[in-house]
């Protein structure tokens, strides 16, 4: 292994980043490896000479930086629409989806109680995730799951969620959201959306005061 040099673990590097991007359900990170890939290739190319590869990979990030300069630009529509817990659709949706809710929530029990707040998440018009969670006392909502089908699963629709519709949790009187890094995989993603460890509620309890979020309502 020491006789390789670094301009061929270049060229490796280039290989497993492309590899990786294959393997990305989440289209913007595919591209953003990708494009991570094309450039490593285009410059084990020039090194070596090999200017067909050079080129193409040059060709292929530029591809890349267009397609990401556009998804970010673009304004995408999203809406949160209640249902209700027995709803034929939602219960299909969670068994169609079960094996990938459950790499991030392995306990939930997908037969949700009668007085769960379940909400579908939209965006352009598609349903695109599900929330549900049960009051543990007036203010108090607990998160039993918060899906993003993977494709969507950039944040935008849990910054919509949690800062620009969160009227939707205080219209009912909900002023706290909580959530147990005991029964979660995905406390990091809490955390981005605003989660901090709960003071009231334990050391493994994450917590959103909505009613501190309203500053920040528009920048989602």
């Amino acid at each position: 292994m020491s006789d390789i040099s670094w301009i061929e673990w270049l060229g490796y590097t280039a290989s497993a980043l492309v590899l990786i991007s294959l393997s990305m359900s989440s289209i913007a990170r595919l591209r953003w490896f990708n494009l991570a890939g094309a450039l490593c290739f285009t410059g084990y190319g020039t090194l070596i000479e090999a200017w067909p590869v050079a080129a193409v990979n040059f060709a292929i990030a530029i591809v890349n930086v267009v397609y990401l300069t556009q998804y970010y630009a673009k304004e995408d529509y999203f809406k949160t629409r209640a249902i209700g817990a027995d709803d034929a659709y939602l219960t299909e949706f969670l068994e169609f989806h079960e094996e990938a809710i459950r790499k991030w929530y392995p306990s939930v029990d997908l037969e949700l109680p009668d007085n769960a707040l379940v909400l579908l998440s939209l965006r352009n018009m598609a349903v695109a995730g599900v929330f549900a969670g049960i009051k543990t006392d007036r203010r108090t909502l607990k998160i039993l799951v918060d899906f993003v089908i993977p494709e969507y699963a950039d944040h935008k629709i849990g910054r919509f969620l949690f800062q620009q519709s969160r009227d939707v949790f205080l219209n009912d009187g909900i002023t706290r959201l909580i959530v147990d890094t005991g029964e979660i995989q995905n406390e990091r993603y809490f955390r981005k959306m605003g989660f901090k460890d709960s003071l009231i509620y334990g050391a493994d309890q994450l917590e959103l005061r909505l009613e501190d979020r309203s500053a920040s309502a528009g920048n989602g």
